[in-house]
């Protein structure tokens, strides 16, 4: 070949495995008009060949005015690019992250809560090894092996090809992608346009969709991380049992799945509309025991080294306090946000983590074992708070090889075979609701064994999920990814002793959420209506004008920059306008408008309608 020419057949299958990844990505998310699919058909096939052009062209000029050294590290690289594209391809199905956000985001982590991330894929830490060897080395390697045999074969080059036309054909892309959003664009919708645009090898396109925002009067105001008050010490103070089961999805919570919870939810108190604190573990976990939205969970772990105060406040009224967890809570120092430092706050931690080979079913059946073996000892029938931490149903799913699971599993389906497509999703499906069925056989023995040791009626007992999961409905699997409602849709289910109907005799609830589960059980457990001031939670024994829930999107080891509110009948998914630094921000952009049903609306005047429904939320949250 001549000084100009590079490997025809090489570049050749770069071009289409680019084309081809971009366009089949595209294929596998269900539009909801046909201008959808063929606007994003050909947004990906254009920027596919923008991409190889680019590439193609760098290939030019290295091998013409650099080192043949230089040009031959950078074919060693190529592969490698081909990878990050693959992995970039079931990043986005999963996880609704590009290969460079979820970059970033390991870029922000610490080594210990990075390796912890990779623990709790499932996947052995070996495996991940070779995966680092693959990118590193071995492709590298296969790439210049296959340019050198392929270029025995290449009888021509690309000579006719040359650094100025590659320069034209980039020049002239970019308005053939323009004209296509001229023609297409107004026919897409809004979350059409955010599902497929993760898809498209640049992530965008080149007419923007148009947004709304609105401005704020001030400042994000930051969470109070001490309260100005304690609480008197209290005599026979009922036990309180807090369940937080991972990945819990309230739709999944019936008959068949979960009897003995579902008999739990009919007999005590379940509200019609329940929201979680965030899409991920360490946000809802922080919602729920602070009584905060999970926008401030990495703020409060930077800040305060006290724990949380409604947990402060069990302790000055006279709890002992004792942990029992499948999870690992040195993840985002997750123990200290909750328990302050050193879990000053604990009377006992048991916390029995899972790494493969071992599962999450053992680490639950040693943290329930623990649990009832302390609530059945003498002395503990009064003045205790038992909170288990449970993970069975976090994926992949799993429960003791002779339980006699309910649903029959015909094949294993691993995270890359349901990352590009939909047919494997029913035994994944079967694999969580037999992970459901065995934590809900824990719960019922708990019951009965409360039931029979006499400490049933006046104990105080909150059943809920930390978040939800989803199945592909809004194109996404698993948690972390978006704000769907199948992601942050929790059970939360209450027993307050044998006072439930001060819940049920008040007005319908439209809403609730992580938040309201510590300032509920402070006013039972009081007996009087204290100061909730330092969160933002409602009690459900009061009376409101109206309740909000605030639901936080996974971001990492970061504060959250992304989240809804939702008063029960409307929904409105946000963004602050500066994502690294939400305190500092001055505007607030507006995604979508949603209703009861998660039907988007559209609605004209967005940023009015959103000051006008969401009045209080944006006069009492920001400060000037």
């Amino acid at each position: 070949m001549g000084r100009g020419g590079v490997n025809p057949i090489f570049y050749g299958f770069v071009l289409l495995f680019i084309v081809g990844l971009h366009v089949f990505h595209i294929t596998i998310i269900q539009p909801e008009s046909p201008y959808a699919f063929y606007f994003f058909s050909i947004h990906a096939f254009l920027q596919a060949i923008l991409e190889f052009l680019i590439i193609y062209g760098v290939a030019l000029v290295l091998k013409e005015r650099f080192h043949r050294s230089v040009y031959f590290i950078f074919v060693s690289l190529v592969f490698t690019l081909l990878m990050a594209h693959v992995t970039d391809f079931i990043l986005v199905r999963i996880m609704g992250l590009t290969f460079f956000n979820a970059l970033d985001l390991v870029l922000g982590e610490t080594l210990d809560n990075f390796i912890e991330m990779l623990q709790l894929t499932g996947i052995p830490l070996a495996y991940w090894g070779f995966f680092l060897l693959l990118a590193v080395v071995l492709l590298p390697a296969a790439a210049l092996t296959t340019y050198t045999i392929s270029s025995k074969f290449s009888n021509k080059s690309f000579e006719e090809i040359t650094i100025r036309r590659i320069a034209k054909a980039v020049f002239v892309m970019p308005l053939l992608l323009l004209v296509v959003d001229v023609a297409f664009l107004p026919s897409i919708t809004k979350k059409e346009y955010i599902r497929f645009t993760t898809a498209l090898p640049f992530k965008t396109t080149i007419i923007p969709f148009p947004s709304e925002g609105v401005a704020l009067s001030g400042h994000l105001r930051r969470p109070d991380n001490q309260v100005a008050f304690t609480m008197e010490k209290k005599s026979d103070l009922p036990n309180v049992y807090i369940w937080v089961v991972e990945s819990l999805r309230e739709d999944y919570v019936t008959e068949k799945t979960a009897p003995r919870v579902v008999q739990f939810r009919e007999e005590n108190i379940s509200l019609p509309y329940t929201v979680s604190g965030a899409n991920a573990t360490q946000g809802s976990w922080y919602t729920i025991f602070h009584g905060n939205s999970a926008i401030h969970w990495a703020e409060t772990r930077e800040r305060s080294r006290d724990g949380a105060i409604p947990l402060q406040l069990l302790k000055q009224m006279g709890y002992d306090i004792h942990l029992y967890s499948a999870a690992q809570l040195k993840y985002y120092n997750v123990d200290e946000l909750l328990f302050g430092e050193n879990t000053k706050l604990l009377t006992s931690k048991n916390v029995f983590p899972h790494y493969p080979p071992k599962e999450a079913y053992e680490s639950d059946l040693q943290a329930y074992g623990a649990m009832m073996s302390d609530i059945t000892r003498e002395g503990n029938e009064h003045g205790k708070v038992f909170l288990l931490f449970l993970d069975s149903t976090h994926f992949e799913y799993s429960w003791p090889p002779e339980y006699p699971a309910p649903f029959a599993i015909d094949e294993m389906s691993s995270h890359v075979q349901v990352s590009n497509g939909e047919a494997k999703l029913d035994h994944l499906k079967q694999r969580y609701k037999n992970s459901i069925h065995f934590v809900d056989s824990l719960f019922g023995s708990f019951k009965d064994t409360l039931q029979t040791k006499g400490m049933y009626d006046q104990a105080c007992i909150v059943f809920t999920g930390d978040h939800g999961e989803e199945f592909y409905e809004e194109g996404r699997l698993y948690h972390a990814s978006h704000l769907s409602s199948m992601q942050t849709t929790p059970p939360i289910y209450y027993k307050l002793g044998t006072d439930n109907d001060l819940v049920k005799s008040k007005a319908t609830i439209a809403i609730s959420s992580h938040m309201d589960i510590m300032p509920t059980l402070l006013d039972y457990i009081s007996k009087q209506e204290i100061d909730i001031s330092f969160c933002e939670g409602y009690s459900l024994l009061r009376e409101y004008d109206k309740r909000l829930g605030i639901v936080a999107r996974y971001n990492g080891n970061r504060t959250p920059f992304e989240f809804y509110l939702h008063d029960g009948s409307l929904k409105c998914l946000l963004q602050f306008d500066k994502k690294k630094s939400v305190y500092d921000s001055k505007g607030l952009h507006i995604i979508h408008f949603f209703d009861r049903n998660e039907e988007e609306i559209e609605i004209k005047g967005a940023s009015e309608h959103l000051k006008a429904h969401f009045q209080q939320f944006l006069q009492e949250k920001f400060v000037p």
